[in-house]
């Protein structure tokens, strides 16, 4: 039998294709990786030929090559082995490292088969191919997998440079968000940490990666409710970014995202709105008025109104986030999904549930077909569907799709993200309003538990569950913890909010009702002021919760006197309490 002959390029390529020798490779990364510079029928062509000089198989069904096995051995320069084999390890980081899911998706096996199949390396371009791995697992999302490996990268980053080096701090970040991603704030911030300590010998305060640090640490005190620690550090970060960017820099975008995000949880919403609206400027001047970018600001200016109680702008705002995806992404895509669902609330908020049920279905088929049934952003859809139908009053609905909702995020995300937290909370209230109350025990002490270990005691959020637990044990008659828990709330929210928040004007209605139910009615009188005058102070009148207040001070007051002027005594009231403030300036 007369030997077969290769051409040189025949040669390079099977070369390249034995640093990776037990992998199969689909056909798509083939003709990107090793044949680039070719057509891509004459790729197909030169693949097919050297498939028929016995050199490689292919899998039809998987449209993938592997080489066969007599040419396992190094056959000859393995310098251009090497160099080709750097070529797909920047290929493969460069496709991982793009933000498109369905992209990075095609290069995720194989480069997950490359890693597992190759010794590990302690050279650069081995840590910087796992990290743009890692950065693909994150979109999946993956985020156990992403752990693993960056807690990998960190053993080899240790040996290669020692713990003091400057390259440990992205490793310290990087592991960070993935601990941020899971609900592991305290993991986070230990490594936030470490990083800083790091940074105060090695670095000026004003270096760009500096705002990676701050911004993620700030991001940790917004999670664990510490809003004045993350508002500080936010603020660093923008002094940072100034420096550095300018203030009119697309990267300030984020920076005024969570700074809003801190101010709404502070139920300063006008501020938020500031923020949004600066950030919807930079991008109309980066990117003109017709963008995706400008439809996602738009999404959450929107969200800010609609928590304003202006509706009208909310809706407004939403078309046009609705138009813009339409136009420039399509029907089918993931922003043109959450349009649909942004609008789906609003008529649910006017009760034309038909119209909002519609909407509804159509972003949840858009998402599943886009990323499939187990995603973070199917399960959001499931998450809001579910508030439909429990406004519907249709609960049983409701828990099917919380369901759903609860399996996907416990899968990806953990029991201990604070989106599993949340459909925990939807899942206790409509167990709650079907009297199913040992069952929704369940989820509240869940939820209190997961807070208790992650952030702690004094925390906003755990005030609220105290709040609802007393609620729920109200539901049940078991007074006595309903009132424990009631002034437990109450206490953390003082401290940790101040006693001019409207979360705490929340927990103050609820000790107005728990001293009415213990007969104690001129405390119940005072609370019930209490809650109103802050809400209307922070909200305005015609806020849901200050009519709320108002309407139960107003009935405590004609319950105490029948023939009063309740008027004549808010109004007493309202001096009094001006005089008292004023003394204390």
């Amino acid at each position: 039998m007369s030997k077969i002959s290769h051409t040189q390029t025949e040669l390079i390529v099977l070369e390249a294709l034995t640093a990776i020798q037990s992998i199969s490779i689909p056909e798509e990364i083939c003709i990107e990786w090793l044949l680039s510079d070719m057509k891509i029928e004459e790729a197909r062509t030169f693949l097919q030929r050297l498939k028929d000089k016995g050199a490689l198989q292919f899998d039809e069904k998987q449209a993938e090559y592997t080489i066969q096995s007599t040419w396992l051995q190094p056959i000859c320069c393995q310098d251009r082995v090497k160099e080709n084999y750097n070529r797909l390890v920047e290929l493969s980081g460069d496709s991982l490292g793009k933000r498109d899911l369905l992209k990075s998706k095609k290069y995720m096996k194989f480069t997950e088969s490359v890693l597992e199949n190759i010794k590990p390396v302690k050279e650069t371009w081995y840590i910087n191919l796992i990290i743009s791995f890692v950065r693909a697992l994150v979109l999946v999302p993956e985020l156990e997998k992403a752990e693993n490996w960056y807690k990998h990268i960190l053993e080899i980053q240790k040996e290669l440079s020692g713990e003091s080096h400057y390259d440990m701090i992205k490793c310290y970040d990087g592991l960070a968000e993935i601990y941020v991603s899971r609900g592991q704030y305290k993991k986070a911030q230990e490594l936030c940490i470490k990083s800083l300590k790091i940074r105060e010998n090695l670095s000026d305060e004003s270096a760009p990666d500096m705002v990676r640090t701050y911004s993620i640490l700030a991001e940790v005190y917004l999670c664990m409710g510490a809003y004045e620690k993350a508002e500080r550090l936010f603020l660093q970060v923008l002094e940072i970014q100034k420096k550095t960017v300018g203030l009119d820099h697309p990267d300030v975008v984020r920076t005024y995202g969570l700074l809003a995000e801190i101010y709404e949880k502070m139920g300063e919403e006008l501020r938020a709105c500031e923020l949004w609206q600066k950030s919807l400027k930079i991008y109309e001047q980066v990117f003109g008025s017709e963008h995706p970018a400008i439809a996602g600001i738009c999404n959450n200016l929107a969200g800010t109104y609609r928590r304003m109680g202006e509706y009208g702008r909310a809706e407004e705002l939403w078309r046009k986030s609705l138009k813009i995806n339409r136009e420039l992404l399509g029907e089918n895509h993931s922003s043109t999904a959450i349009s649909y669902a942004n609008l789906a609330g609003i008529y649910q908020r006017k009760k034309e549930y038909a119209a909002s049920e519609e909407l509804y279905r159509k972003s949840l088929d858009i998402m599943k077909e886009v990323y499939g049934e187990v995603h973070p952003h199917t399960a959001n859809i499931y998450d809001a569907f579910a508030g439909l139908y429990a406004d519907m009053g249709e609960d049983a609905k409701a828990i099917i799709l919380l369901e759903k909702c609860r399996n996907i995020r416990e899968h990806l995300l953990g029991q201990d993200h604070s989106d599993t937290r949340e459909v925990y909370y939807a899942l206790a209230e409509s167990y709650q309003e079907l009297q199913e109350y040992e069952k929704a025990e369940e989820m509240y002490l869940k939820i209190k538990g997961i807070l208790e270990r992650t952030v702690g005691e004094k925390n906003s959020d755990f005030a609220d569950v105290c709040s609802d637990l007393a609620v729920l044990y109200e539901d049940m008659e078991v007074y006595e913890k309903a009132d424990i828990l009631h002034k437990k709330a109450v206490e953390i929210k003082e401290e940790v909010l101040g006693k001019d928040h409207p979360d705490t004007a929340y927990s103050y209605n609820y000790m107005g009702i728990m001293y009415e139910r213990n007969g104690e009615n001129q405390k119940a009188l005072e609370y019930f002021f209490k809650a109103y005058h802050i809400n209307h102070l922070k909200l305005g009148a015609a806020d849901k919760n200050t009519k709320i207040y108002f309407e139960n001070m107003v009935l405590m007051y004609r319950k105490m006197n029948p023939k009063g002027d309740y008027k004549k005594w808010l109004s007493e009231q309202m001096k009094s309490l001006h005089m008292r403030k004023k003394s204390e300036k």
